[in-house]
């Protein structure tokens, strides 16, 4: 009989958000040969051949947060759109709070699905967006069967187990983007929750007013070469990345049912793999409705 070893990235959802979270203070960012994005506390996390691309974000967490509530100090104006626009491109400016010491970040309110609100990094040179298992659970994403599934992301000598999601909606004062590919991973986060990158502000212009303590949004008016402000190569690497998790996940679980003993070790691990492909086609489902409701060319979908 053949072993089978399930390891730390099978961890169930539910005891990923009850795990005691590493106390990060750098966090590596690295693209593996997939174009999927990982994370990891320290650079012996990031495989070796990855270590000469790495990104590093600097994070020194405080004890204590004195974020405010800035929803309601948002502003919005409007201004004339461009020739090729209709109707008035509208300007948002949120406030942001600015924390002093070796770490500058600008820390914004981001709503979640219309429900929970979340002090988060704004930082544009991210690609996707990254939250906490506290977070996740707060926007209800354990509670639902709405594509969470099982992986691994970089931590303290090793991996540690995370998820990948899609959030439905983020919100930014009057700022809002649908469909936000995410990671949840554990990690100790200070006085934000996570950080929102170029997933949200595909949509529109960001400046940041150091002097007035806001960040403005400007509306891009839209381009038919830029479904839902994405360009082909966001299309192209998301469907891969999808299309491969299901299909990986669909193999593995044809592959234990062939050896199915009846044994309860395997009966557990084929109860996984279903799950997890499970989770995968919901996952690549809500990437094939978005892509309908946003005109996406046949040919940028790569199965």
């Amino acid at each position: 009989m053949r072993r089978y070893t399930v390891t730390l990235f099978l961890l169930a959802p539910v005891a990923l958000a009850m795990a005691a979270a590493p106390c990060w203070g750098e966090i590596y960012k690295w693209v593996d040969e997939t174009g999927q994005t990982h994370y990891a506390d320290s650079i012996r996390g990031v495989p070796e051949k990855y270590r000469g691309q790495t990104e590093t974000k600097h994070f020194r967490p405080q004890q204590r947060s004195t974020v405010r509530s800035m929803t309601n100090g948002a502003r919005q104006t409007a201004t004339p759109a461009g020739h090729g626009g209709s109707g008035a491109l509208k300007k948002f400016e949120v406030p942001y709070k600015a924390y002093q010491g070796t770490a500058r970040r600008i820390i914004i309110p981001v709503r979640f699905n219309g429900s929970v609100t979340a002090p988060m990094i704004l930082d544009t040179g991210a690609p996707e967006m990254l939250i906490t298992p506290e977070l996740a659970a707060k926007i209800g994403l354990f509670d639902k069967d709405n594509g969470k599934l099982l992986t691994q992301s970089g931590g303290v000598g090793g991996t540690v187990p995370s998820i990948r999601t899609i959030v439905d909606s983020i919100q930014v004062g009057g700022a809002r983007t649908e469909f936000v590919p995410t990671t949840v991973a554990p990690f100790s986060s200070g006085p934000f929750e996570g950080l929102v990158g170029m997933d949200f502000v595909a949509n529109y212009s960001v400046t940041i007013d150091t002097r007035k303590h806001v960040v403005v949004f400007q509306e891009l008016e839209p381009r038919a070469n830029m479904p839902a402000g994405h360009d082909r190569a966001w299309w192209v690497i998301n469907f891969r990345n999808f299309a491969s998790m299901r299909s990986n996940w669909k193999g593995y679980y044809d592959k234990i049912s062939k050896e199915y003993d009846n044994t309860s070790r395997m009966k557990k691990i084929l109860n996984l793999a279903k799950s997890q492909y499970k989770q995968s086609d919901i996952l690549f489902r809500k990437l094939e409705d978005y892509a309908s409701r946003n005109s996406v060319p046949m040919h940028w979908r790569k199965y």
